[in-house]
């Protein structure tokens, strides 16, 4: 190694000491010290799997275990965000849970706990990060033998934890008649995830917190009042925003009477009529939650390209 390449070593171990010198406490667990100084200073991304089945609601045929990504934030430990997919853990799901931030509180935090080894690594979620001026730290990996994430954060085995979620919020008598109590049912992705965001953001919201003596939400308000978050740290959630965190669809070739074929369906824009565009690959773009549309990059922007369940003719 040679002298350039010790002093860039050097002064990214710098870097790193630094960063992780802003977070006292890596992990989260339920008797966690409150830690940061305002709401969105400090954040903690976790994604796991639950221990449960759901179908597809597009099909039933279609079913697996879900992973949940968590956005957690460490100074008044408020589930700021939730998402809730198939998709496996990663940038994607990261990016996601962050989108949900800003959809619901119109902020991103200054700096993100993930775990290491994860899909914090893509090239793009970093990209993301650094255009918002997020600080990125990374956490310790959790051994096997010292809990679920689940147990860490809730004090809860998972099985307690999905009992929970599927009590203590309003489901129906019909909808537990129709699917069952048992937690390996097949319940559709759409309702589970309604059922899990009822409960973080209505039930363990208005709960008292064993660390700080208060539920998250009146820590959280509280503390958005008193520390005057910067203004300048609001995002507008509009487009622009969604497209920057919706993960890669690949790239796709423009057929200009059919359109762009991904994941199996057709979707069209009038951009597709111009001809430099006939049989050129265009990058898309889409969104896991919502597949009646997705966006291709064309003519040096996003267009938005609907699903369509018939050909275009033209003369």
């Amino acid at each position: 190694m040679n002298a350039d390449e010790q002093e860039q070593t050097l002064r990214r171990e710098e870097l790193r000491n630094v960063e992780n010198a802003m977070v006292p406490f890596l992990s989260l667990e339920q008797h966690t010290p409150q830690h940061g100084d305002f709401p969105f200073q400090i954040v903690h991304l976790y994604c796991f799997q639950l221990d449960i089945y759901s179908e597809s609601s597009l099909s039933e045929e279609i079913f697996g275990i879900p992973w949940v990504t968590f956005a957690i934030d460490a100074y008044s430990q408020r589930l700021l965000a939730v998402y809730n997919a198939f998709d496996l853990p990663g940038h994607a799901s990261y990016l996601m849970v962050l989108r949900e931030c800003v959809r619901r509180h119109g902020r991103l935090p200054q700096i993100l706990v993930v775990d290491e080894g994860s899909g914090h690594n893509n090239a793009y979620f970093t990209y993301f990060l650094a255009m918002f001026g997020i600080t990125k730290v990374k956490r310790p990996l959790t051994e096997p033998d010292k809990g679920s994430p689940i147990e860490h954060l809730f004090g809860m085995t998972d099985t307690d934890f999905i009992e929970d979620v599927l009590n203590s919020t309003q489901t129906s008598d019909s909808l537990l008649e129709r699917y069952g109590p048992d937690l390996r049912a097949k319940w559709p992705l759409n309702v589970f995830s309604e059922r899990l965001c009822e409960w973080c953001y209505e039930v363990y919201d208005n709960r008292s917190h064993p660390m700080i003596g208060q539920t998250p939400r009146e820590v959280f308000q509280n503390g958005m009042i008193l520390s005057e978050v910067q203004r300048s740290r609001r995002i507008l959630y509009d487009e622009k925003f969604r497209i920057l965190t919706l993960p890669k669809g690949g790239m796709a070739r423009v057929n200009p009477r059919i359109g762009v074929k991904v994941l199996g369906e057709y979707y069209w824009s009038e951009a597709f009529r111009f001809p430099p565009l006939n049989g050129a690959k265009v990058p898309i773009r889409y969104d896991p939650a919502e597949m009646s549309h997705v966006f291709a990059f064309a003519k040096g922007r996003w267009f938005r390209c609907k699903r369509v369940q018939w050909i275009p003719v033209f003369d």
